[in-house]
């Protein structure tokens, strides 16, 4: 008996060319994020405080701009506009790092970056949320972000091995310039098959969303988390003391390979799980600030798998729950008021902790009281969801 191949739907097949959009735009920004503080410290000459802030404001502003974004794109329904100029104002940013003579410049550009993504984030998450089959919700956003993370990881160690043969960070900067282009090539492919191959699938009304008020839970349980963690960019820093460049590169790479693994499963189990899948982030940013006094090579790898699964699940989970539970028409502007929580928390987190940088005690009291009163309100949110069914 033959056996019938089975053939890629074209819904799917669109999923996967976003996803490959994300491959090179990942490999661009991301592998930018793996030597920003090596370069903004130890070349630029800039502080380690100002690093928290640049980086603070950066994440605030590339999430919190997420609800202007996701609100003109609900507006004028212009999703595939917006994710254009998004895509090449946070690509294009990064080659440009390259010529930068001061940590101010480098400063300027890294917010650009962010304000770039943070453009075009709500209308691809809109996109691939009325793509996906109903059933297959969090799988189809583990599977962006899988391919996502892919060039997440190909990236930065690509240029951990330019700087094994010496080859400088400017050169690294240049060198992304590639990627970058290869991403706006395939949006425009992504955007013409969508005109050719798709049928939208209509969606049946959410008889069970959340209602507004108790949506603020969320928000603030995610701020919260986002708010108590000791990120990847001070995790480098640390390991720069007493590691190789390479070496801090690697960190960095195995953390991107947390965010893609980990955000796969984390989808998975939410399709089969449910929400409440998302206390694990809370669990994992206590690790992490449990472990950053042992300076060893294995430790400092294996922090970096540990914060790349608190970004994958906030990358899969967080969003899954709004496209489960909110409904088509304010699922953008949804989108954008998530983001921008957690924007808020990742300011807070970068200044606390690049001001009493030197004084980790008082870093890991802060992150564990922050974890548990996540923990307390999102428990509070699964409460409110599960008494309204």
């Amino acid at each position: 008996m033959s056996k019938e191949k089975k053939e890629i739907s074209p819904n799917l097949m669109l999923i996967i060319l976003i996803g490959i959009v994300s491959f090179f735009a990942d490999m661009t920004y991301e592998s930018a994020r793996s030597i920003i503080p090596q370069y903004f410290t130890y070349i630029l000459g800039g502080s380690v405080f100002a690093l928290g802030i640049v980086i603070g404001l950066g994440d605030f502003l590339g999430y919190s701009f997420r609800s202007v974004s996701g609100k003109i794109s609900d507006r004028t329904r212009n999703y595939w506009g917006m994710m254009f100029l998004g895509y090449t104002i946070n690509l294009f940013a990064v080659p440009l790092l390259a010529l930068a003579n001061n940590y101010i410049v480098a400063s300027i550009l890294i917010i650009m970056e962010r304000m770039g993504r943070a453009t075009r984030i709500p209308p691809r998450d809109y996109v691939i949320s009325t793509v996906a089959s109903e059933n297959k919700i969090g799988y189809s956003f583990a599977l962006q972000n899988l391919l996502d993370q892919a060039g997440a990881v190909i990236g930065p160690l690509i240029i951990s091995m330019m700087l094994f043969y010496k080859y400088g960070y400017r050169d690294a900067f240049l060198f992304l310039g590639i990627p970058a282009i290869l991403s706006i090539l395939f949006l425009y492919i992504s955007y013409k098959y969508s005109k050719k191959g798709i049928n939208f699938e209509s969606r049946k009304k959410i008889e069970k969303g959340i209602k507004k008020r108790h949506l603020m839970y969320y928000f603030f349980g995610i701020g919260l988390s986002a708010a108590g963690i000791f990120s990847i960019s001070f995790i480098l820093v640390l390991a720069q003391g007493f590691l190789e460049q390479y070496e801090v590169t690697l960190i960095f790479t195995l953390a991107m390979v947390g965010e893609g693994i980990f955000g796969f499963i984390f989808g998975i189990a939410y399709d089969k799980i449910g929400k409440e899948i998302i206390i694990i982030g809370p669990i994992l940013a206590i690790l992490i600030i449990s472990m950053v006094n042992f300076h060893n090579i294995l430790i400092y790898m294996f922090l970096g798998l540990l914060f790349g699964a608190f970004t994958g699940i906030n990358d899969t989970v967080t969003r899954s729950v709004v496209a489960s539970y909110i409904e088509e028409t304010h699922r953008g502007s949804v989108f954008g008021t998530l983001n921008t929580s957690y924007g808020y928390g990742l300011l807070v987190s970068s200044i606390f902790i690049g001001y009493f940088f030197n004084q980790i005690s008082i870093i890991i009291i802060y992150i564990i009281i922050l974890q548990i009163s996540s923990i307390i309100v999102l428990l509070k949110f699964f409460k409110k969801v599960n008494f309204e069914k």
